[in-house]
């Protein structure tokens, strides 16, 4: 993760065994934070109770019911720390947010979703009522999201209002009235409570999912007087089997409703069980295209190729062209790599390039070469530093260094001053060599470390980076992500029970990764850094190629499909190139080079992506907010 952010809370506990990582949220009694245990490297949630708005009886209250409500469905308290201004309870973090995210979002979702976070929340009502505790403020705002590997899973939070029915054996006796009005029973206006009182609450959530529009509407006021005296109505598009449900939920007497949150649970599994089975794209959203009012994604040159590109850098008027063991380097008239261009050089290797990577004054080129042994095949790994100073042909050059592995990955940091590796001498063990060199003297910053063999590593600065690990068992996938930092040493920094692929950092930001599921290479995510966030999108291709920009992503598929997004997911737009693309880079902020290779000819195509992008994104977020 990032580093600390501590500055950003006055009374931070300096000596706390958390690290804050950014707010997530803000209740009537204080700040949520999302934080980085310091030794575990697992994230939580601090919820910061300051004395002045949150007298002792209350938080008691919260931390009792926290403590006791042990289920998947509830969010767990953890621990209780002190700091110099008040008290943070230590609680789960949920990545996915508040239900109200997607409740308010614009991704389309199928009902069985629906229907299974909502029974999801009604389990987790039914163990707090066992144990006699009311909520009394169930709405999209207390039901968090964490991921799971058929979708997202919900869970229950804030207590900080909950009624035990058990101090006066009376479940429907309290004092005044508190809570949000669009979703209060109303008993609840009157001062009481009870389990049908959260049954109601989650009636009016339900409808809400379905028609994105509560029941009922208006000022406090207004909404107390429908809650007691209009009738439910119901759209025409509303699901007719649903309707009965709800209307049991959401009658005006308690004694009229389900007589437990249990029996509303089993009710909506048997609905569930009618609709078709959940298919794996429905646990993503299709967000909707932010409908520009002209293609904005033109050809503006083109160029012949001889030989197939695989591998593409680009540094200002600079094209490094990588072609099976050829490396050209071109260097263009205009910075916008138009017009006319001259080749400078060309290197040949004896063995295939397989990736390029920028450096300050020329190009990293690595090479693999396959051992003799069949048995126990091994490969040599050569990294090979040339300059855009040279102005001849060079043959065979002489690698700067080289490795012996069965598997190797490795990673520059943005500034090049570091590289960071891990090799694997056999396939028997799942383990390899974690290790950063300097990139000064090629030798070793710190003493190697043994560690699973990650999936991928990225470079997040200059100082730190993230090795991401794929664990696939019976009983368990998940996607394990590890700190590492420029000194070498690595620490566990979260885990997602999902097996993501082709991650991709945005180095405008630093903050937000791209990837892919590895299963369906057709469903993305969207990985917000600090604080932590997972968005889940339904992508209409399957990306071979994923550019960042400063305003969202390019997605290409190697058939020649392209597509756009904004940094939140949504579509801009669609291009096809009609060519397959067998390499692609971007060229500063709305363009992008593509080679394609097709029949034994080639083209190296310019794309201008529309300079307008920024300012219609910035536009349509205007609108959306007004």
């Amino acid at each position: 993760m990032l580093p600390s952010q501590d500055s950003l809370i006055p009374h931070a506990a300096y000596h706390s065994q958390y690290r804050i990582l950014g707010q997530i949220g803000q209740g009537q009694f204080g700040r949520v934070y999302c934080a980085i245990h310091r030794h575990s490297g697992r994230l939580y949630a601090l919820k910061d109770l300051e004395h002045r708005v949150f007298p002792t009886n209350k938080f008691l209250r919260e931390l009792t019911y926290l403590v006791t409500l042990r289920h998947p469905n509830i969010v767990a308290c953890h621990a209780l720390e002190y700091h110099p201004g008040g008290r943070y309870l230590v609680m789960d973090y949920c990545e996915g947010g508040t239900l109200r995210d997607l409740v308010e979002g614009e991704g389309e979702w199928v009902l069985k979703s629906k229907l299974k976070l909502i029974t999801e929340v009604l389990w987790g009502l039914d163990h707090a009522h066992r144990a006699n505790v009311i909520h009394c403020d169930i709405k999209p705002d207390n039901i968090l999201l964490v991921s799971a590997a058929d979708g997202w899973r919900a869970k229950i939070s804030d207590f900080g209002i909950a009624r035990l029915t058990e101090i006066t054996g009376n479940p429907n006796y309290g004092k005044g009235y508190t809570g949000s009005p669009a979703y209060m029973a109303p008993e609840r206006f009157y001062g009481k409570f009870s389990v049908a009182s959260d049954l109601y609450a989650v009636g009016v959530l339900l409808y809400e999912l379905i028609c994105r529009d509560r029941p009922f509407s208006g000022l406090p006021g207004e909404l107390q007087s429908a809650h007691l005296n209009c009738r439910l109505q119901f759209p025409p598009h509303f699901p007719a089997r649903l309707r009965p449900i709800i209307s049991r939920a959401l009658e005006k007497l308690p004694q009229k409703r389900f007589t437990s949150a249990s029996e509303m649970a089993l009710v909506l599994e048997k609905e569930m069980l009618a609709l078709s089975p959940l298919k794996p794209s429905q646990s993503f959203f299709f967000l909707p295209s932010l409908a520009l009012t002209s293609p904005t994604i033109q050809v503006t040159q083109t160029d012949a190729l001889a030989f197939q590109v695989n591998h593409l850098a680009i540094h200002e008027q600079r094209v490094y062209l990588g072609m099976g063991n050829q490396l050209a380097l071109r260097s263009y008239e205009r910075r916008d790599l138009g017009g006319k261009y001259q080749t400078c050089w060309d290197s040949y290797f004896n063995i295939p390039i397989v990736s390029l990577h920028l450096r300050e004054a020329g190009i990293a080129v690595f090479t693999q070469e396959v051992s003799q042994n069949k048995t126990s095949p091994l490969f040599r790994y050569s990294l090979h530093l040339l300059s855009d100073k040279q102005t001849s042909r060079t043959i065979l050059p002489t690698p700067k260094t080289s490795w012996i592995a069965q598997q190797f990955i490795y990673a520059f940091d943005p500034n090049g001053q570091w590289l960071a590796m891990v090799n694997k001498q056999s396939a028997l063990t799942p383990k390899g060599t974690f290790q950063l060199l300097n990139t000064q003297n090629w030798q070793p910053i710190a003493p190697p470390n043994k560690t699973r063999f990650p999936s991928q590593l990225l470079t997040i600065d200059h100082r730190h980076g993230l090795a991401v690990c794929l664990a696939k068992t019976e009983t368990r996938k998940a996607s394990i992500f590890r700190l590492f930092n420029r000194r070498g040493q690595l620490m566990r920094a979260f885990a997602l029970p999902l097996l993501l692929t082709n991650l991709c950092l945005n180095p405008y930001s630093r903050n937000h990764l791209f990837g892919l599921d590895l299963t369906h290479r057709s469903h993305g995510f969207l990985i917000r850094l600090q604080p932590f966030k997972v968005s889940r999108l339904a992508l209409a291709l399957e990306p071979q190629f994923i550019l960042p920009y400063p305003w969202g992503y390019l997605l290409a598929h190697h058939q020649g499909k392209l597509i756009l997004l904004d940094n939140e997911g949504y579509h801009i737009e669609a291009f096809d190139l009609a060519e397959p693309i067998t390499a692609i880079a971007a060229v500063g902020r709305f363009r992008c080079l593509v080679a394609t290779w097709q029949n034994h000819r080639g083209n190296l195509h310019l794309l201008d992506l529309g300079d307008e992008i920024e300012s219609f994104i910035e536009q349509y977020r205007m609108q959306k907010d007004e």
